[in-house]
């Protein structure tokens, strides 16, 4: 068993323990999430192939968050997700992740610093190769800038294991170890209330993969990442609207050009979306969501644009 994983075990049971030992003064709280899609993609692979395809996805999150006291709190959970498609099946996943975050506040509750863990089995039943577990370490520190308005910044950790797939080498062969993936991100976040209602998010990500599997080029490269977001009421305080963009640069260590060996790949991903989001109780919305997504690459073969659109039923406590 690798460091990771046992560290978090470690964690965890740390945090039971505690809990059983805490006394009652401040009682904790469970959290809990869930959500449905039905919707309709026409790339499902984003590649120039341009499988379409009608797909189920179905989320669950529970959580719960315990205060130890007016400094220190710590949050458990548990989340899963379903994606199923009826044709391209070898997109469908399922993913089941369970996180543990120890969190404490500083500078007078105006700053909150956050270390989180996360173990998770991915696990795609009609291309088994593509099965992986997943380990995240983050920490991150928030402040608060005004009362409507904080900012955040995030390093993490993510460690990547195929039990099915093995490591090759620049050739294609297999090495005979396990296939491993790390990447190491770093993101900045500034979000809060613009103008009355209006919120806003702005999303800022550096991230570098690197991967054994010299043959696999596609996962090594460097990727800056920016999107902003803003939900407004409409009409009426139960009609929300969400409209987000986004812009990805992918530049890539190794992966060549089909036609000019001298050059390697860099792609620009191009991404706008909305949302109508409907409260039909304080519990429970639903949604109209589209997104589109254009990829431009100097390799040709790459180029490709794609769109889904969905209907979502959401549920929280």
């Amino acid at each position: 068993m690798k460091i990771g994983p046992v560290l978090f075990l470690s964690v965890l049971c740390l945090f039971v323990i505690s809990i059983a030992e805490a006394s009652e003064k401040e009682p904790g709280k469970f959290l809990f999430y869930a959500d449905a899609y039905e919707g309709y993609d026409n790339n499902v692979n984003l590649d120039s192939q341009r499988k379409k395809d009608v797909y189920t996805e179905v989320d669950a999150q529970l959580g719960y968050k315990y205060p130890f006291n007016s400094l220190f709190g710590a949050t458990l959970n548990y989340y899963l997700n379903s994606l199923n498609y009826y044709e391209v099946t070898d997109a469908t996943f399922y993913d089941n992740n369970l996180s543990l975050a120890l969190d404490t506040n500083l500078f007078d509750e105006k700053a909150k610093l956050t270390w989180g863990n996360s173990a998770g089995y991915i696990y795609y039943p009609h291309e088994e190769r593509s099965t992986y577990f997943s380990y995240d370490s983050q920490i991150s520190l928030k402040h608060s800038l005004t009362k409507t308005f904080s900012h955040k910044l995030a390093y993490d950790f993510i460690f990547r294991d195929f039990p099915d797939r093995k490591a090759g080498n620049g050739a294609g062969a297999a090495k005979g170890s396990d296939r491993m993936d790390i990447r190491n991100s770093l993101t900045y976040e500034l979000s809060g209330l613009l103008v009355r209602d209006i919120f806003m998010r702005l999303n800022n990500q550096y991230y570098v993969n690197d991967s054994n599997d010299q043959f696999m080029d596609y996962y090594d490269y460097s990727s800056y990442r920016t999107s902003l977001t803003a939900i407004m009421p409409l009409f009426t305080k139960r009609l929300y609207g969400l409209v987000t963009i986004g812009y990805q640069r992918r530049v890539y260590n190794s992966r060549q050009l089909v036609n000019d060996k001298s050059e390697t790949e860099k792609d620009n991903t191009y991404e706008g979306g909305s949302s109508l989001i409907f409260d039909i109780t304080k519990k429970i919305s639903m949604s109209l969501n589209y997104l589109y997504r254009q990829n431009e690459s100097n390799e040709p073969s790459q180029k490709y644009s794609g769109s889904m659109v969905s209907a979502g039923f959401h549920y929280a406590f």
